[in-house]
């Protein structure tokens, strides 16, 4: 009886969890997150969200490291990746970059996110969120939007 009643409850949570699987659409584009890294004061916002190189994101962006496991910055391999940037202006409202989609679009690339804004604080903030792309999704036009 015991066995009976695990069974049914294994099968429920399986049918369960296989209703909530996003379905992978053929023009997502996998891409990994660059943890640890702060924009620098220094810089000026580029023009476009896409960066190629060590000295591109270098002038753009500081190593911010951690104590604790992954305190390291994300590594990028510029000759297998670039990084696409989503950086908003200075605010004073504590803001989380969601990531929403990366899909194709024709010969370009676009990355949707939502930003998670809390109430004003006291300190001004630039937030930030690099996505790490394998190049061999490189398109022309690389295009970043809310939702």
């Amino acid at each position: 009886m015991k066995k009976q009643v695990f069974i049914t409850v294994m099968t429920a949570l399986l049918l369960g969890c296989s209703g909530t699987t996003k379905n992978i659409d053929s023009n997502d584009i996998k891409y990994s997150e660059a943890k640890n890294y702060y924009f620098r004061n220094d810089a000026v916002a580029p023009s476009s969200p896409k960066i190629t190189s060590q000295e591109q994101f270098d002038e753009l962006f500081g190593a911010a490291p951690v104590m604790g496991t992954d305190g390291e910055p994300t590594q990028i391999d510029f000759t297998k990746q670039f990084v696409i940037a989503t950086i908003l202006p200075e605010t004073d409202c504590p803001t989380e970059i969601i990531p929403r989609t990366l899909k194709t679009s024709g010969d370009s690339l676009i990355f949707t996110y939502k930003a998670n804004r809390r109430e004003k604080s006291t300190f001004t903030m630039r937030p930030i969120y690099l996505l790490i792309v394998d190049k061999n999704n490189d398109r022309h036009t690389t295009i970043v939007k809310e939702e």
